[in-house]
């Protein structure tokens, strides 16, 4: 396996881990908002996080079948997946 298909599955499975993880604390923190006004606030911001880590499992899934199957479409799929990295650390950065 090559050095680029290993960090690939690692951003895969981050992305799928964090991206489950986001989704589930933001359906408790939905059903509990009425509990505490800092969870109400977080309700607002969880679905962004959501999407986005969804959206870079998706790539993500993407740039692992390209790399696997040596499609010709592979770096296009490689450099959509390190875009939504850097976006997501620039979002993240900001707060």
């Amino acid at each position: 396996m090559s050095p680029l298909a290993v960090l690939t599955a690692i951003i895969l499975g981050s992305a799928i881990a964090i991206g489950f993880g986001l989704c589930t604390v933001w359906v408790l923190a939905f059903l509990l908002k009425g509990e505490s006004k800092q969870l109400a606030g977080e309700v607002l911001t969880l679905p962004l996080y959501c999407g986005l880590f969804i959206g870079l499992a998706a790539i993500a899934t993407g740039a692992m079948i390209g790399i696997y199957k040596k499609r010709s479409w592979q770096w296009w799929a490689q450099i959509a997946m390190w875009s939504m990295v850097g976006l997501l650390f620039m979002i993240s950065w900001k707060r």
